[in-house]
């Protein structure tokens, strides 16, 4: 008697580490979140017309000037507290209910909450706790690398930041350019 092996379950596909975030960042509209108007995913943004416009010259004369209000002192950075978390959190809520730590869910980053420094403040971040260097890296093109380079280069602070969001809870940019095998920003970091 011969036995017809079948499996007993189908193989699930393997996911794909940046699923989450591509698809968050594919679905905002550029008039949703600064950082998609500064670096599109579907390669718009001021700091694409920037570089195409004027080069890498351009680009960190952009950066240089402005970019030092979307950061903590001008770049420098400081230790972020549970009440910045907070904030950013529930920036859409008019009636914030802060959870009592017993119900938090497991993935709760209040739940295992530690003070630390960052550099993008809080409030210009996206939705899943992105910073523009963690888009630009996640845009995963060859001009979004450049300036990744560039902010990092005019910036270095940033490079100590991570994702704030429960779904990639302290994905730093290192972690992020070693998962799309970003290898020119693996070395900057």
């Amino acid at each position: 008697m011969k036995f017809k092996w079948k499996p007993c379950m189908k193989k699930k596909p393997e996911p794909n580490p940046g699923a989450i975030l591509d698809q968050v960042i594919s679905q905002s509209s550029s008039s949703a979140c600064l950082l998609y108007k500064l670096a599109d995913y579907k390669r718009g943004g001021e700091l694409i017309d920037a570089i195409q416009t004027g080069g890498q010259v351009a680009v960190e004369n952009l950066i240089r000037e402005q970019f030092g209000v979307f950061m903590y002192n001008g770049g420098k950075g400081q230790i972020i507290n549970r009440a910045e978390y907070l904030r950013w959190k529930y920036i859409d809520n008019h009636e914030v209910k802060i959870p009592i730590e017993a119900s938090l869910s497991p993935h709760d980053p209040l739940g295992k909450w530690k003070d630390h420094k960052a550099c993008w403040q809080m409030q210009y971040r996206g939705s899943l706790g992105e910073s523009l260097l963690h888009v630009l890296i996640i845009c995963d093109t060859k001009v979004h690398t450049k300036l990744g380079r560039i902010l990092l280069r005019v910036f270095p602070m940033l490079a100590v930041d991570v994702i704030e969001g429960e779904e990639y809870l302290g994905a730093s940019a290192l972690h992020l350019a070693i998962a799309y095998s970003n290898n020119e920003l693996v070395q900057v970091n």
